[in-house]
């Protein structure tokens, strides 16, 4: 059962079997289309779209707004035979997700005073967010109390991304956060009891989920991506965006010192130079990887890092899971979402990291988080 947390937004229940994700990226539009139910699921449609444009949806700019629903009406009328309800994610400055402890209840009585139990434990006015929660179990260090995950979406973001999608006429069943729809597209993807670090490269945002046991533990959005290597090789390089970006899935990073020394020996300097470019946003990275990691041993010292899995667009940047992987002394791979979804071989292997959120989102239906309640 995939896990819930920021519930449907709509009173109205249909029960839809079929379900669709729209992940309204920065740089591109992701769709999945699923048929079917947990593990066993049926990719009916697809769509990877590029958004051509510099500029972030979250600035909610009109040129920007009119791209956006442009492209995806024009998807929508090619795809005629796809649902017009739909699920879609926030993420970013604007939410905040927390793992606390407080006193055991039944999930009813929960739903009921989640706003009591959220306050002290958030550092923003609690009337100006919408609140959702999951339930991960009993506190490892009070019988009485369990663990949740909560999270807390700021209204004026969920409004403006509604206004973006329902504006084409579709109408949005469930706004869920992006780094919960990652975590639902790992589960349906690995099994082994690991203690995993996700990092999902958007453009604009990189979303950082770990998880243990196949139990959700900690995450954590950063207020950067893929665009922050982009705009160094334009500093670096004297291009603009597009030369950036073609610069970058050109060359990448130079990681070994047999990678580096023929390089230099061939005298390749374009790819010296982005390599070079590509490293201070790379170092950064690290730093919140390894900031990310130090605080889950700092509660669990006996624990290890199995992998980090990379998913987003960024994930097929030349040469950076062997970067990380070096610096973090941690193996690292790059993840396909889609690895165990019916007829999903026909996205191409580049495109297929970029489509975890939306495959996430897809896993979501109409009030599924009902079923909790009925427990």
């Amino acid at each position: 059962m995939p896990i819930t947390a920021l519930k449907s937004l709509l009173s109205a229940f249909k029960g839809a079997l079929n379900t669709v994700g729209i992940d309204a990226g920065s740089f591109s539009l992701k769709v999945v289309y699923l048929s079917g139910s947990s593990p066993k699921y049926k990719l009916e449609s697809w769509a990877y779209i590029p958004l051509d444009i510099e500029t972030s949806l979250e600035q909610s700019s009109a040129e920007t707004r009119n791209v956006f629903t442009t492209k995806l009406q024009t998807y929508l009328n090619q795809n005629r035979q796809i649902p017009k309800d739909i699920t879609t994610g926030v993420d970013g400055p604007s939410v905040l997700v927390r793992t606390i402890s407080i006193p055991s209840m039944a999930y009813q009585e929960l739903a009921k005073t989640i706003q009591f139990e959220a306050e002290p434990f958030l550092p923003v006015n609690i009337n100006e967010c919408e609140l959702g929660f999951h339930i991960l179990g009993p506190s490892k260090d009070d019988p009485k109390k369990m663990d949740i995950l909560l999270v807390a979406a700021k209204k004026d973001h969920i409004d403006s991304k509604l206004a973006l999608i329902n504006d084409i006429g579709i109408r949005t069943v469930v706004i869920d956060c992006n780094a919960l729809a990652i975590y639902n597209a790992y589960e349906l993807t690995y099994k082994n009891p690991e203690t995993v670090v996700i990092l999902n490269i958007g453009a604009s945002i990189t979303n950082m989920v770990l998880v243990e046991n196949n139990n959700l533990k900690i995450v954590r959005d950063l207020a950067y991506g893929g665009n922050e290597f982009t705009k160094s090789l334009q500093r670096a390089m004297t291009v603009d965006f597009k030369g950036a970006e073609k610069l970058k899935s050109n060359y990448g990073l130079l990681v070994t010192s047999d990678e580096k020394e023929k390089t230099l020996a061939d005298d390749k300097k374009d790819a010296i130079g982005v390599s070079i470019a590509l490293t201070t946003p790379a170092k950064t990275l690290i730093g919140d990887i390894h900031r990310f990691i130090e605080f889950y041993l700092g509660q669990n010292p006996d624990a290890a890092i199995s992998k980090i899995l990379l998913s987003g667009g960024t994930a097929n940047l030349k040469n950076l899971s062997d970067y990380i992987a070096k610096e973090t002394s941690i193996p690292s791979e790059i993840f396909n979402p889609l690895s165990f979804v019916m007829a999903s071989d026909i996205i191409p292997e580049k495109v297929a990291p970029s489509m975890a959120v939306a495959l996430g989102l897809a896993m979501r239906k109409e009030k599924d988080y009902i079923s909790k309640k009925k427990k």
